[in-house]
């Protein structure tokens, strides 16, 4: 019923030209660890709460300590929502969205998620994101989705579309395949496509 996750990331960032992202462009390094700690209660709700810490960082960075908890909750046999909320130095964040099991292969979703970390060439933090889906599993070892992601604030907007493929050829290893195209569109950096 229990599961305890850690983790840790380092970076070292040394931008050779100017980007649209401020996050990018601070040169420096720095050193990240997290922990994370679920909770199954094997009938109809999980949940789980973490937090990140900056253990080393120099240069221009800025620190990255975050703390959160979230969850899902199965509102029927075929329906479930989730939701996350978290806090820290790169400011407000959430993730919420509901999944329908369609039928023993088939599931569709639909997920918002303002997320203040991303660092992305196009991204100067905060960026919401209104993602729907809908991913067909053939067995135990392959499946497709298929996405429409309504971008928004952070420094662009746009609409794009994801198609991708999920393989487990053995146990313990996952393959995936994706492709994204579309239009986002930013005042600074200029329209992408």
């Amino acid at each position: 019923q229990w599961k305890v996750t850690v983790g840790a990331r380092s970076d070292d960032n040394r931008p050779q030209i100017e980007s649209a992202s401020s996050v990018l462009n601070q040169r420096g390094s720095r050193t990240d660890a997290a922990v994370r700690v679920d909770y199954d209660s094997l009938a109809d709700w999980t949940t789980y709460f973490y937090a990140q810490a900056t253990l080393e960082r120099s240069g221009e960075r800025d620190p990255n300590n975050r703390v959160g908890a979230g969850g899902s909750i199965r509102l029927t046999e075929k329906l479930v929502a989730k939701g996350e909320v978290s806090g820290g130095d790169g400011g407000f964040g959430t993730k919420v969205g509901t999944e329908y099991k369609i039928d023993e292969r088939q599931t569709a979703y639909i997920n918002y998620i303002l997320d203040p970390d991303r660092t992305d060439i196009m991204s100067r933090g905060g960026e919401g994101v209104l993602v729907t889906g809908a991913r067909t599993r053939f067995g135990d070892n392959a499946s497709v989705f298929a996405e429409e992601r309504l971008r928004h604030g952070g420094g662009y907007s746009g609409l794009t579309h994801a198609y991708g493929l999920d393989f487990v050829p053995y146990e313990h290893w996952r393959a995936g395949l994706g492709a994204e195209w579309g239009e986002l569109n930013d005042p600074i950096a200029g329209d992408v496509k």
